[in-house]
């Protein structure tokens, strides 16, 4: 692997780093569907951001020590240890709602929606990758954070679904 290729994995991981950057990045669709009126995919969004909640109760849970040798670039003390990998899970729960969201509704245009799907698949996808390379997780942490994260974003678009029923239901009475 080229020296460029690996700095570029590892940088995967820079985004979950910034909390202003999530912030800003998660409050520009909170602002858009409340702008639409559509308050379920907002609450949805905001189950989103949860995951690293649940990430790091998971983490005191299990107490699983990092990679020998790792340096965060930033130290946080509620993140010091390892499983589940905290980025991995909020990545796949985050990006893979928008990557759903891509396919409901007209909210974005065709190019718009191309270019968040293939933009989601890459988050997703090389988060696990990054993390590893990197040397903040093992193989295990990755895997894992893939695993809850899926079942978590599983739990909130039943959720989703859940409270668009009721929704109907009384639009109907």
């Amino acid at each position: 692997m080229t020296d460029l290729l690996v700095q570029l994995i590892k940088d995967i991981s820079l985004f979950g780093n910034s909390v202003w950057f999530i912030a800003f990045f998660v409050l520009g669709f909170l602002v858009y569907f409340l702008n639409k009126k559509d308050l379920t995919r907002t609450f949805s969004l905001l189950l989103c951001m949860t995951s690293y909640v649940l990430a790091t109760i998971l983490k005191g849970v299990f107490r699983e020590s990092r990679p020998e040798g790792f340096s965060p670039i930033i130290y946080v003390q509620w993140d010091t240890y390892a499983f589940p990998s905290a980025h991995v899970l909020f990545y796949t729960v985050l990006f893979g709602y928008l990557f759903i969201l891509t396919f409901r509704k007209n909210y974005f245009s065709k190019l718009l929606k191309h270019s968040m799907r293939i933009l989601a698949l890459l988050m997703v996808t090389l988060v696990g990758v990054s993390r590893v390379v990197s040397g903040a997780h093992f193989v295990r942490d990755a895997v894992f954070g893939y695993i809850i994260g899926f079942v978590y974003l599983a739990f909130i678009l039943a959720v989703e679904k859940y409270v668009e029923q009721k929704q109907a239901k009384g639009q109907k009475a």
